[in-house]
């Protein structure tokens, strides 16, 4: 708070990434914590950023997401066919059921097809380009040993991963 919350560049306080994959996730312990980190954190917020956490699963966590202290939701979807469809249906679910508004935060290929196509491939080039027509960035990020699954995060360069040149 102290050093980035004054910045109109901060979108939202967000408690855990993924928080349902914690080990042993309890939805009532994870909800009180939440309700307690929140209070606090808007205790010494004067700037207002809202406050979230996010989920795996689309569907998110009632119990948390129930809260008044979260004051939008947040999920993530991997593998749906038709995204956009997706997005508009869980956008309209979530708002009506919590009158809240809902962002998916992350998106892209099911990352079991994506592991199949990766240990099928002889080189490194099918996977990329696999992964590229299936609107996913994992791949070409993760042949470079990085891991960076969201698809706008494509940071690997031609230069960086000759298997890259093809696609261009």
């Amino acid at each position: 708070m102290a050093r980035w919350g004054y910045s109109t560049s901060v979108l939202a306080w967000e408690f855990w990434n993924e928080v349902d994959l914690a080990t042993g996730y309890d939805s009532r312990a994870v909800a009180a914590w939440h309700k307690e980190m929140a209070e606090y954190l808007r205790s010494i917020n004067p700037w207002l950023h809202p406050i979230t956490t996010s989920y795996s699963r689309t569907a998110g966590d009632p119990e948390v997401d129930g809260l008044p202290q979260m004051e939008f939701l947040q999920s993530h979807n991997y593998g749906a066919r038709d995204i956009a469809g997706m997005v508009n249906d869980w956008s309209r679910r979530q708002i009506e059921r919590y009158g809240k508004p809902y962002y998916l935060g992350e998106y892209g290929a099911d990352v079991g097809v994506v592991a199949v196509i990766l240990r099928a491939a002889k080189d490194p080039a099918v996977v990329v380009i696999a992964a590229r027509r299936a609107g996913a960035c994992l791949l070409p990020s993760s042949l470079q040993g990085r891991s960076a699954s969201h698809p706008s995060r494509c940071e690997v360069t031609p230069a960086e991963n000759p298997s890259l040149r093809v696609l261009i």
